[in-house]
């Protein structure tokens, strides 16, 4: 009985892990697209970039 107890318990400690990574990368992603398009727009000659054009990412 134990056994199984932790072997479920260890599955769900993997998921959470897994989970937590998933979200780490979509930050990751959701950051590069906010810096991409504030230096798109200041090489095409804007003189100022404009934060709120741009989503920000939710910390």
């Amino acid at each position: 009985m134990a056994y199984r107890k932790q072997k479920i318990t260890e599955a769900a400690e993997h998921r959470q892990q897994a989970a937590e990574l998933r979200a780490d990368e979509a930050h990751r992603r959701e950051a590069t697209k906010l810096f991409t398009a504030l230096f798109r727009r200041c090489s095409v000659g804007e003189p100022k970039p404009v934060i709120g054009d741009a989503k920000r990412p939710q910390a």
